[in-house]
């Protein structure tokens, strides 16, 4: 088994190794590129469950999160179950807080402009028009 692993590798690189950053989070940062958003995630997870009664958790169509407890992947289950349903998960909401992709979010927008939910919008990647369609909408939902 070790030989597999050997051969991914080779013992003697073409350039010299780099040095690692110094200090803590300058090694930290670098190491957890993949993580960030996950870590994002949990913190903000966190923080809603903590502060804020929790009515409804959204999560893609497809998912294999739909049906779990929203608090369950921070260790600290609340007894609501993900959703993939906007409607019946805004009916008792007041505000959707909003970490999602751009398409998400828009599908997210479209329903808080119907049901007349406030949003908090986190989304990054988002363009100029879908910028001024979230102002728009956020006009008339006050």
């Amino acid at each position: 088994m070790f030989r597999w692993f050997e051969n991914l590798v080779s013992p003697y690189p073409e350039t010299a190794p780099v040095a690692p950053p110094q200090g803590f989070f300058a090694f930290l940062w670098p190491c957890s590129e993949g993580l960030r958003p996950w870590i994002l995630g949990m913190t903000l997870c966190t923080a809603v469950i903590g502060a804020f009664a929790v009515v409804g958790a959204l999560e893609r169509p497809g998912s294999p999160f739909l049906g779990r407890d929203a608090g369950e992947l921070i260790g600290a289950p609340c007894g609501v179950a993900i959703s993939d349903d906007i409607e019946r998960t805004l009916a008792n909401a007041s505000v959707l807080i909003d970490f999602t992709r751009p398409e998400g979010t828009l599908r997210h927008l479209a329903a808080c402009d119907v049901l007349k939910v406030k949003m908090v919008i986190g989304t990054t990647g988002l363009s100029d028009p879908d910028r001024a369609r979230m102002s728009d909408v956020g006009q008339r939902i006050g």
